[in-house]
């Protein structure tokens, strides 16, 4: 009999916390981490010819244009830096592999992110060490979609420069579309650590910890990216939102869950008393049915008015109240 008041009052427990729960947040599609690739600006650049001659104040005006830099056209950068790339004469190796490096900058900002690589593949092949190198290649090759490379190029710049958080970062970008939630995080966590003002890195650490579930880390560390960056993120703000439902409907449930629902005693319970923190509501739950505090009152009468005094009614009483229903 107790086992089936057990089960009945476990199934009654059930059903109001399933009924009372808050449905999930509607899940959106969510884009994928970091900025959104440059779009091509129109057609292809053209390449200048080759040239033969240029003279010392060329070469500077060149550089100059090459370098690029905020408000400089990404057209113009890529002309400047063509031309030494071509220059036959006067252009030393090193102007030179510089140009090709800003070059494949300029082609990435302009959208054609497969010269870029192209670029950054000769730089790679006539000189090794170059750290920027792969480390470019590593960001092109994450937009081309080519993970596994990236991440490969990422390692190789970091082989040359330890804990550069941008090496970190493309690397961690990788390692997040490859579905390995803990070295990205572990390299989100190191970016960081080399600069803490990364917005960048601290969004998309938070759309990682979206990913795994951890809500109010991603809440947190988005919000420090938006607060870092002085403006919203876009790509980072459609994450924001669905973290923070999220966390709302998991403490709406958790105070649900903590909240024990209550039922009236029936009409066959009249002859037992059950009392708990609220006397008045009758059964109390709180997650699995326990009655908190039973009381029963067990009457063995030995002497009856019209009857002779009976010995076993005490004894019957006193085993009544000693058996396991009533411990």
């Amino acid at each position: 009999m107790r086992k089936f008041w057990t089960l009945a009052m476990t199934a009654a427990a059930a059903t109001i916390l399933i009924a009372q729960a808050p449905p999930a947040p509607t899940r959106v599609p969510l884009p994928a981490p970091v900025a959104p690739p440059p779009q091509p600006l129109g057609a292809t650049p053209v390449v200048p010819p080759a040239t033969d001659e240029m003279t010392m104040e060329e070469i500077s005006e060149n550089e100059r244009g090459c370098e690029g830099g905020h408000g400089v056209d990404s057209r113009f950068q890529f002309q400047k830096c063509s031309a030494l790339v071509l220059a036959r004469r006067h252009v030393t190796p090193k102007q030179r592999k510089r140009a090709l490096l800003k070059r494949a900058d300029a082609y990435f900002k302009l959208g054609i992110i497969e010269r870029s690589e192209t670029d950054l593949n000769a730089l790679i092949k006539e000189d090794p060490q170059q750290f920027a190198a792969w480390r470019g290649r590593a960001k092109a090759r994450f937009y081309l979609k080519n993970y596994k490379a990236a991440i490969a190029d990422a390692t190789e710049a970091l082989k040359l420069k330890p804990n550069d958080p941008e090496a970190l970062y493309h690397r961690a970008n990788a390692q997040y579309e490859m579905r390995d939630y803990a070295k990205a995080l572990a390299d989100y966590d190191a970016a960081i650590k080399a600069d803490p003002k990364y917005a960048h890195a601290y969004a998309d650490r938070g759309i990682t910890q979206l990913r795994r579930e951890n809500y109010k880390a991603a809440i947190a560390d988005i919000k420090k990216a938006i607060a870092l960056e002085g403006k919203p993120i876009p790509w980072a703000q459609v994450q924001l939102e669905e973290a923070q439902a999220a966390q709302a409907a998991v403490e709406q449930r958790q105070t649900r869950s903590l909240t024990p629902p209550t039922a009236a005693p029936s009409a066959g319970q009249s002859g037992v008393t059950i009392t708990g923190a609220n006397p008045s509501a009758g059964l109390e739950f709180d997650g699995p049915p326990v009655l908190k505090t039973r009381v029963a009152l067990i009457i063995g009468n030995s002497a009856y008015t019209q009857v002779s005094k009976l010995p076993n009614a005490a004894n019957d009483a006193a085993d009544v109240a000693s058996s396991m229903f009533f411990t």
